[in-house]
């Protein structure tokens, strides 16, 4: 007779065992915690800047009051979907996941709602340079739904699934973070928020160094579609082509 075969676990194989659990958590960790602080830095660019410097808050409108409940939806999601995979909950985050296509549609149809009636109003006001702040909000909702696209289409690929997912929300964030920025008492509001972003972007970029030992490719497609995102910020924004498309466009 054969011998029986051997089905006891030794200690070095739990240890190992073990160890390569933590080490996936571990990994998984950084997502979660990226998720996090994208998730409280925007509430603390709206929330701050109405706190700090309420004179430049505009009114709270039912469609601003609207897409800020779903813009904290949406981040909000995506650090609970995070915080799932960290704890092999695999099953519920699929299962939340139908949530995002629905979310990310609403992101899109309330900002850019958002962007038009607050275009209407600085007219109104006579603001200056109102055309500019629609470049830089169509912009980052473009930049936004690219990624997400991205996001969708490899959600069978963890590894370019989360990248492109927390990069679709640091794409659509510059509105939070130059606020944050005027909190802050930055002298150049954009500038610094833009500045912000990339060191979300850098943070990443560093984690793929650490633990890939080089940079992911979905990184770099993140990372390159927001640099055409601000890239246009400084040309096209601010051009007389795009003032003569928005005034033609959308002035009443």
């Amino acid at each position: 007779m054969g011998k029986k075969p051997n089905n006891r676990i030794t200690r070095r194989q739990k240890k190992t065992g073990g160890q390569a659990v933590a080490a996936g958590q571990n990994k998984e960790r950084f997502f979660f915690y990226f998720a996090l602080a994208s998730l409280i830095i925007v509430v603390a660019g709206f929330a701050g800047r109405a706190i700090v410097v309420p004179e430049r808050t505009p009114v709270i409108t039912l469609t601003i009051a609207v897409h800020a409940l779903i813009m904290l939806g949406w981040y909000s999601l995506v650090c609970l979907q995070a915080r799932h995979i960290q704890q092999k909950k695999v099953a519920l985050h699929m299962r939340l996941g139908k949530l995002s296509p629905l979310l990310g549609a609403a992101v899109l149809i309330s900002g850019t709602l958002v962007t038009l009636e607050t275009y209407a109003r600085r007219i109104s006001e006579g603001v200056s340079a109102p055309e500019f702040a629609v470049y830089l909000s169509f912009s980052s909702l473009l930049g936004f739904v690219v990624l997400y696209i991205l996001a969708y289409r490899m959600r069978g690929q963890g590894g370019f699934h989360k990248r492109y997912i927390v990069l679709a929300g640091v794409a659509v964030m510059l509105a939070a973070t130059f606020r944050l920025a005027a909190v802050l008492g930055a002298p150049r509001e954009i500038n610094a928020g833009i500045i912000i972003q990339y060191g979300l972007v850098t943070a990443l970029m560093l984690y793929d160094m650490r633990t890939l030992k080089r940079i992911h490719a979905a990184t770099i497609i993140g990372t390159l579609v927001c640099l055409v995102m601000t890239i246009g910020i400084f040309t096209i924004g601010s051009s007389g082509v795009w003032i003569n498309l928005i005034k033609g466009a959308l002035s009443p």
